[in-house]
């Protein structure tokens, strides 16, 4: 394939015939921004057309798999996974999204070991540590959930999911005096984001405080 990205496409037929000028490389590039800007259907036209002309592309797969989740088809999305790893095993961020598409879909067992394969990959990702704690948290073990939350704001200091999550953990224990101060630590780092605000206001409310 060879291609020129002179055009904006929006539209998955005219991604189809965009891709025949296209460059692998190109157009992987392409279809990775179209999906970014939430272009799916042209961003999907686009990875399949890479499939058939370089079948086992690891990057097409894995991104396929993203989609097929996004678009509501979650085990076809890990099926789409799993072919990646088959093809790249060493790349952190497919078991790491595999894991994000297992724990969303109740298969924590199987999200678990995704995200334990992508931290012994890569142990210094804050993010993987922080998913780690939310799968943990949703199988109720609060102290391993903290563990990994806490492992995540020391490797990333400004990891204001990590306090959020640390916020609503305190908030299950019914600690909210700790809850609000990780949720402020939150609005701190990110003032514009709204997680850290709406947190915040609900941990007030729940003590009675309606007024702040």
């Amino acid at each position: 394939m060879n291609v020129d990205t002179r055009s904006a496409v929006t539209d998955a037929a005219e991604t189809t015939a965009m891709a025949q000028e296209l460059s692998l490389q190109e157009a992987l590039l392409y279809a990775t921004q179209l999906h970014r800007n939430n272009q799916l259907e042209g961003a999907e036209t686009l990875y399949q057309r890479i499939l058939e002309a370089a079948p086992g592309q690891p990057d097409a797969l894995h991104f396929l798999g993203l989609i097929r989740f996004q678009r509501g088809r979650p085990e076809e999305g890990v099926a789409f996974i799993l072919q990646a790893i088959e093809q790249l095993p060493g790349h952190a961020d497919f078991h790491n999204n595999l894991g994000n598409i297992r724990t969303s879909i109740g298969q924590l067992v199987e999200g678990r070991d995704s995200y334990l394969r992508a931290i012994a990959l890569e142990p210094q990702r804050a993010d993987f540590h922080n998913n780690l704690g939310v799968l943990y948290r949703a199988d109720g073990d609060l102290d391993k959930a903290e563990a990994e939350y806490l492992q995540a704001v020391e490797l990333d200091p400004q990891h204001f999911r990590a306090y959020n999550n640390l916020g609503m953990l305190c908030a299950a224990r019914k600690d909210i005096k700790a809850a609000v101060q990780y949720y402020c630590k939150s609005i701190t780092l990110m003032p514009h984001h709204p997680d850290g605000h709406k947190l915040l206001g609900m941990a007030y409310y729940s003590i009675g405080q309606i007024e702040e």
